[in-house]
């Protein structure tokens, strides 16, 4: 799944990014995948030991260099486009973060249903003010805004993430970070 995934990454139709890959992995799977890519844009990271999602997001952060962060965890794929159709949505001054659509699949492959969670609210691309959405996720209890793939956002709030993954120990907590955040 990992190779799949860092595929994704590569073929980006935007190609200005840079792709930080930070293994926890405990074999050298993902170093070897990552080295028979040839890919001057990825930047490989070892951990040792593992440092997990609370210390790892973190990490990587630092490590970025760009004014964008477009989170990619080793088990999801990105469309395409994904970063072209969503890059000049945070050129607008008062977007903090850009969300997607997410299509689950299955182990091959497969396009599975639309869930109440993965739905989409809107036929076209539209901006909501972000307190607004927050209050419409915690009233219905529907996390819309995604896991950490589905989202791009400015460096510069960092901070907030950072304290965030911090105290929280970075597990389950997609909403927290939207709310905080919106």
């Amino acid at each position: 799944m990992f190779e799949e995934c860092l595929d994704s990454a590569i073929e980006q139709t935007y190609q200005n990014i840079e792709i930080i890959v930070s293994d926890d992995c405990p074999n050298s799977e993902i170093e070897d995948i990552v080295k028979s890519k040839k890919d001057s844009r990825i930047l490989y990271y070892r951990n040792t030991p593992a440092k997990g999602p609370a210390l790892n997001y973190p990490e990587v952060f630092k490590l970025a260099k760009g004014d964008y962060i477009k989170f990619l965890n080793d088990d999801d794929i990105l469309h395409p486009r994904c970063i072209e159709k969503m890059l000049p949505y945070l050129f607008l001054s008062s977007v903090k973060v850009v969300t997607t659509y997410r299509q689950e699949v299955d182990d091959n492959g497969n396009s599975l249903p639309d869930r109440l969670h993965n739905t989409p609210l809107f036929k076209e691309n539209i901006l909501i003010e972000g307190a607004s959405l927050v209050c419409a996720m915690l009233a219905n209890q529907i996390n819309v805004v995604g896991e950490p793939s589905c989202i791009l956002f400015r460096k510069k709030i960092l901070r907030v993430l950072n304290l965030i993954y911090y105290v929280l120990g970075g597990m389950d907590i997609n909403v927290q970070v939207w709310v905080m955040l919106g």
